[in-house]
């Protein structure tokens, strides 16, 4: 086994071959947000850092479609309208879950919070790690 379980590895490098298929509602989206609470939190880490790589990418084609448009091409700005986030509970280092084309990390948990926490992955990081630490000392058989 590598640095994560098999099941992880092998999306990170189906990623890297096919990146299509991890839009919002792509291919694997129900079974990463199916088995994510299951796995270790380094896996789950991997896992949202690789997609939010694949997503900064493609809103930056989006941003730069939007600044190369025309600027009465009301067409290209149809596709852009009504585009939002909203807030999600649970661990997700951005706060949002996609809606209308909105892509983002994929949401742990479903239900609206009226305060969403920004997370950065480094912040994540050293949780994971105090947690692990703390889980260490507090849980002595």
């Amino acid at each position: 086994m590598g640095k994560h379980c098999e099941a992880v590895e092998l999306l990170l490098a189906r990623m890297d071959s096919n990146p299509e298929e991890f839009t919002e509602y792509g291919r694997w989206e129900k079974h990463i947000v199916k088995y994510r609470p299951y796995l270790p939190m380094e896996d789950q880490m991997a896992l949202t850092d690789k997609i939010n790589a694949l997503r900064l990418d493609v809103f930056h084609k989006d941003v730069m479609k939007e600044l190369l448009a025309e600027p009465n091409d009301d067409v290209a700005r149809a596709a852009y309208a009504g585009t939002t986030t909203i807030p999600v509970g649970g661990i997700h280092p951005v706060g949002s879950m996609p809606v209308n084309g909105m892509l983002n990390a994929y949401p742990i948990a479903s239900a609206v919070t009226p305060n969403a926490v920004n997370l950065s992955t480094q912040s994540i990081k050293d949780i994971a790690a105090a947690l692990s630490q703390y889980a260490a000392s507090a849980w002595k058989p």
